[in-house]
């Protein structure tokens, strides 16, 4: 059983902790053998029935860290606390292996133990070992309230088989060897029976440890033949002590075929497994789920639920219910709603099964009409199917050759609900029924609103996310401006050396970069905000360009680009605009020429023209053509291109197009003869 524990889930600790019970009282269970069966040597008995003393110590500190850490820790207990019994428990087992306090010597008469001489600790060891007993029996029940349903079940049988076991064993041990009664001691390995049987009642009825289908039935058989041995055994044991003259080949022939007999009987109560194809039954799921979105009918429907599970898979009782507040004449199999259905869409779970249900967090009232109504409808397993919370329909399960459900089978069946429900849903709304309908119109409604109501909520995120950056650069502006203010007084003021001139004007550079990055930042959130002041005013084009060609013409020079204005248009134009927001427009486009200029060729232009209604100015620079994939993309927001190179964080060209849409203008970009052209085109 621990084997099979530790290899289901071999990362929780329950089960780690379970695998290291096994393996102890396997260990208890050798020690006992080879003190009381084996070769009669003083000093080996010795040995051997203080390890059987000594080892049970540290299967009662391993159960008391299991019933802490299963189902789940529900308790914290403080790290001291845990080393404290640990030591004082791991302590008391080497006194009792490695030392006379507890066991002092054996008398053997005849090969037979006869008397046990007790060492001074034997009653402190048996009092501790009853205390702890008590104390872990103590620990678990409080956490029974603290654990509801099937969880709740297996720690009520693990609870009872472990306490029964160890009061026993106590019992027989070590209670009743202090008053010179030496019975069921090297017989008291029987006592794991009240171990085992409840456990693997557990494992049948509730799963436990998950353990699956195939570990399962071979669990199952090595228990079977293991108790079979062990309660053969016995009995010869028992048998050849009280009639010392019965011929031994007709006792054991005798004991085996009573015992095999009796356990023929028993074996057929115990509950079996099915699905000894499990695949067979997956392959089977998956025809069906992929047939149901062909089915123009719910008849078609419903034909294809038997000829899967009831014709192929052999289970009985698969029944489709499509719930209502009333038949009427319609051919459905209408299931009215009820107290029964009113639970299940309250319970709103994905599989109910009523083995399981009265292990469930519901109150006894509801637990009591859900088993009745699946009583009724001989159904071991219900599946509910919702339409958006609401419960339009169930498909119940009944039992499967008269064999218990696995996990692996149910998992395999639950994989059915999602497809059902909206197959189910489908094809009510073909039969375009009044109830269904409203249904719909009520779950469209819901969506409708949720979806304005997430619409709000990220509009007023975006609106918050916008004021704080637009806050934060306004805020950043000024310590920018004050740095800068006496970055210059300071230059202009005093005398410093080559090298510190060099370093302040690097850093006043680089305050101007971050004071104009953010200045873009603050524009870019007005424009999203629509905050922008925006004045037009009657403007004469070609001097307000000449104006700006003249300002940057000192700029260029010291940089070594060629500069030209090129004025293609045939007469004076007069457009209305915002002078400072155009100004910034033109102003970004020549910032960028300059950043992407083809350093052996620098030139850059700017080109006045006309085209019937509209008016364009446009910036050239020679460089690296704009890929057409690109052309669009770079007036987003932080975009830029492939021959930026990382240069600035793509604000410049977005800024623009802002500017010129609230102008009702447009933007573009093309290659012409080894020069990339921008041009912004207004109406005159």
């Amino acid at each position: 059983m621990g084997l099979f524990a530790i290899v289901e889930n071999r990362n929780k600790k329950s089960n780690q902790t379970f695998f290291y019970i096994s393996i102890t009282a396997a260990l208890w269970i050798l020690s006992l053998y080879l003190a009381y069966y084996f070769e009669r040597n003083d000093n080996l008995v010795l040995i051997f029935t203080r390890l059987a003393n000594s080892i049970p110590i540290i299967t009662l500190f391993l159960i008391g860290k299991f019933f802490y850490e299963f189902p789940t820790k529900s308790y914290k207990l403080p790290k001291f606390i845990k080393m404290l019994f640990g030591f004082t428990l791991i302590g008391s087992a080497l006194i009792s292996a490695f030392t006379p306090y507890v066991q002092t010597s054996i008398e053997i008469k005849n090969g037979e133990i006869v008397n046990e001489i007790l060492g001074p600790f034997f009653l402190i060891y048996t009092m501790m070992i009853v205390v702890w007993i008590v104390l872990v029996a103590i620990f678990a029940s409080k956490k029974l309230k603290t654990t509801h349903g099937i969880e709740r079940a297996k720690l009520k049988i693990t609870l009872v088989s472990f306490f029964i076991v160890g009061m026993l064993a106590t019992i027989f041990s070590l209670i009743l060897p202090q008053f010179g009664i030496i019975i069921f001691v090297k017989e008291s390995v029987l006592f794991t029976v009240f171990m085992i049987a409840p456990m693997l009642y557990a494992i049948h009825k509730h799963r436990f440890f998950h353990i699956s289908y195939v570990a399962l039935n071979v669990l199952r058989l090595i228990i079977f033949l293991a108790s079979f041995f062990i309660i053969a055994l016995s009995s010869i044991i028992i048998l050849k002590g009280l009639i010392p003259s019965i011929n031994q080949t007709e006792l054991v022939l005798g004991v085996a075929g009573i015992t095999l007999l009796i356990f023929q009987k028993i074996i057929r109560y115990l509950p079996k497994l099915s699905s000894k194809n499990l695949r067979g039954l997956s392959d089977e799921i998956d025809k069906f789920i992929s047939g149901i979105y062909y089915c123009e009918q719910i008849e078609d429907l419903i034909n294809r639920l038997e000829e899967t599970f009831v014709k192929k898979l052999n289970i009985q009782n698969v029944k489709l219910n499509i719930v209502r507040k009333e038949k009427r004449d319609i051919e459905l199999p209408i299931y009215e709603r009820n107290d029964f259905t009113k639970i299940l869409s309250k319970l709103n779970r994905n599989i109910l099964l009523s083995p399981e249900i009265k292990y469930q967090k519901i109150n006894k009232k509801n637990i009591s009409i859900l088993k009745s109504e699946l009583d009724k409808l001989n159904a071991i397993i219900c599946i509910p199917l919702f339409a958006e919370n609401k419960l339009i329909g169930f498909i119940t399960f009944g039992k499967k050759d008269n064999k218990n459900y696995s996990r692996e089978e149910i998992n395999e069946i639950k994989r059915i609900k999602k497809d059902m429900e909206i197959a189910i849903m489908n094809l009510l709304l073909k039969l375009n029924l009044q109830e269904e309908n409203n249904l719909m119109k009520d779950i469209i409604e819901k969506k409708t609103n949720a979806l304005k109501k997430q619409f709000q909520e990220i509009k007023t995120l975006l609106e918050q996310q916008s004021d704080f950056i637009a806050v934060t650069a306004h805020e950043f502006r000024t310590p920018l401006s004050i740095a800068l203010f006496q970055l210059e007084d300071t230059l202009n003021s005093y005398k410093h050396s080559p090298r510190v001139i060099q370093d302040m004007k690097i850093m006043n550079k680089s305050l101007n970069n971050l004071k104009e990055l953010t200045q873009k930042l603050f524009d870019v959130q007005q424009y999203d905000l629509n905050k922008i002041r925006f004045k037009t005013e009657d403007t004469d084009l070609i001097e307000f360009i000449k104006q700006i060609y003249t300002e940057f013409h000192l700029l260029m020079k010291e940089k070594g680009i060629k500069f030209d204005l090129i004025n293609k248009l045939k007469s004076s134009v007069r457009i209305q605009i915002d002078k400072y927001q155009f100004r910034q427009a033109i102003t970004n486009l020549l910032n960028n020429a300059i950043k992407f200029i083809d350093k052996k060729n620098p030139l850059i232009q700017i080109e006045l023209g006309d085209d019937k209604d509209w008016v364009t100015i446009s910036v050239l620079n020679t460089g690296k053509p704009i890929p057409d994939k690109d052309k669009d993309r770079i007036f987003e927001k932080f975009q830029t291109t492939k021959v930026a190179m990382g240069t600035g964080i793509g604000l410049g060209l977005y800024i623009c197009k802002k500017i010129t849409e609230l102008h009702n203008g447009k933007i573009c970009v093309t290659n012409e003869k080894n020069m990339t052209k921008f041009s912004i085109s207004l109406r005159k």
